[in-house]
């Protein structure tokens, strides 16, 4: 019985060190968002709205009025958002104009896709954009702990 104890401990230990370190870890893959920071603002817009099309099933004509509209919005968006350092150093007006502005962007950009796509186009962007947020939500919610 000592000597079968002392046999699983023993192989229990060699496999605990037989385990790949953080040394032997792959390198992370830049995602979307980092690639798309390093394209044009014509080539982002291209982009994002053939990824509309395919999500959406956008017809010829919605696919260039979103491409037009895209292309507007990126075109108007700065490269960088400021970082938290910036926005803390900020003072209050200042953040509430930041934040005001980005949301009547969000808001005009809306209201201009909602004319541009059909109610079922609409809701199920709408149901994409809402699990994104949620996944965003619960990363930042991770990170925080």
């Amino acid at each position: 019985m000592k000597n079968l104890l002392f046999l699983a401990i023993i192989l229990g230990s060699l496999s605990l060190n037989a385990q790949p370190g953080p040394a032997y870890k792959h390198k992370k893959e830049p995602n979307h968002k980092e690639l798309l920071k390093e394209l044009t603002p014509q080539q982002r817009a291209e982009v994002l709205s053939k990824r509309m099309v395919l999500q959406l099933d956008l017809d010829d004509k919605q696919q260039k009025q979103v491409a037009s509209l895209l292309l507007e919005r990126e075109s108007n968006r700065p490269l960088e958002r400021p970082d938290r350092e910036t926005i803390k150093d900020m003072s209050a007006e200042q953040r509430f104009d930041l934040m005001n502005n980005k949301l009547d962007e969000k808001i005009d950009f809306n209201r201009s896709l909602k004319t541009i796509l059909t109610e079922a186009q609409w809701t199920k962007w709408k149901e994409g954009q809402e699990r994104k947020n949620k996944g965003r939500k619960r990363a930042h919610a991770a990170i925080k702990r």
